[in-house]
């Protein structure tokens, strides 16, 4: 009797380490693109106040290659323990998914399956264009287009861009003219426009912002649901009566791999959300052109399935060229 109690006093002393050794334990944040990125300055922001939180140390790991999708696969195959999560934004979780299922290749892993811990925030892309073209508005741009097809070149530096360029595609009449960046990407394109090599270009407020203020761009208005509080001016293109840009959201999200447990994703929901009510954060990330947002943990998840049978749905009818993670 003796030897069985000190038996299972010796695994609930084990128990109790182990539980301690998880708590305890670094958690490994995964985000998808390099530093200096605005997902990288995100996460970097996001971290230690995450750590506060948890009172375990949180490290960045960027896992850069295939627009994102290497550092999903990473999240996706690891252990449901808690101590490796995604920060990562829509292109990798709903975007670049949808462009595989809608090609017919292979999926790198299931992006419905991800163990959504809640949204983090915002970003905003603004159609924007060289200041001496002939229109102010989307309307116009779309009249200009029909007149002209194949007349406007537009830069592509993010997937989320060049679905940008397939949904004005998609548009009755509108033939556009895609330019790919290449290694250059976003800030690339920019240069591209101001230089008259390309004409526009669906771009983050981050990168655009400098120009836009120097009048050497204007924007046509704000791709999503919600209108850009760094640009009160802007309204959204989908208010201004064109509804499917309305459904490219762009945002960033804390994801775990499948399976983890409720009562840790409830736990890493309460931190992350504690750690989002920050001024100090709100201040940091709104010079990135980044706002911050709560939700519970069903919330991404939601958004992700709608995002994928919409982005899947306009890539199958129109035939867009959105990667698959090449």
């Amino acid at each position: 009797m003796k030897k069985r109690l000190m038996t299972l006093a010796a695994f609930a002393f084990l128990s109790v380490f182990a539980n301690a050794a998880l708590a305890d334990g670094t958690v490994r944040l995964v985000v998808p693109f390099p530093a200096g990125s605005i997902t990288d300055i995100a996460a970097r922001l996001v971290a230690p106040r995450l750590s506060d939180q948890l009172k375990q140390p949180v490290i960045i790991d960027n896992r850069t290659g295939a627009y994102g999708m290497i550092a999903a696969r990473d999240v996706a195959v690891s252990k449901p323990d808690g101590l490796t999560l995604g920060f990562s934004p829509d292109g990798p979780l709903a975007t670049l998914p949808a462009s595989c299922i809608a090609h017919g290749q292979k999926l790198l892993y299931d992006p419905t399956t991800f163990s959504t811990i809640g949204f983090v925030g915002r970003t905003y892309f603004e159609l924007v264009v060289r200041k001496d073209l002939p229109f102010d508005t989307l309307g116009q741009l779309i009249e200009y287009a029909r007149k002209n097809p194949g007349k406007l070149n537009f830069g592509s530096g993010t997937p989320s861009a060049i679905l940008g360029d397939g949904i004005l595609n998609s548009i009755e009449g509108v033939k556009v003219t895609e330019i790919p960046a290449g290694r250059g990407g976003e800030p690339q394109v920019i240069l591209d426009i101001m230089s008259g090599t390309v004409d526009a270009l669906f771009s983050t407020t981050y990168s655009a912002m400098p120009y836009l203020e120097n009048g050497a761009l204007k924007s046509l208005g704000t791709v999503g649901s919600v209108r850009n509080p760094f640009l009160p001016r802007s309204i959204t293109l989908a208010e201004q009566g064109y509804p499917a840009f309305a459904e490219a959201e762009v945002w960033f999200a804390l994801v775990g791999p499948p399976g983890l447990p409720a009562k840790e994703i409830e736990r890493l929901n309460t931190a992350l959300n504690k750690a989002l009510d920050d001024n100090e954060l709100k201040d940091q990330l709104a010079k990135s052109r980044v706002t911050l947002y709560s939700t519970s943990p069903a919330a991404p998840a939601a958004q992700i399935k709608k995002q994928i049978e919409f982005t899947a749905k306009l890539i199958r009818e129109h035939d867009l060229k959105v990667p698959c993670g090449s």
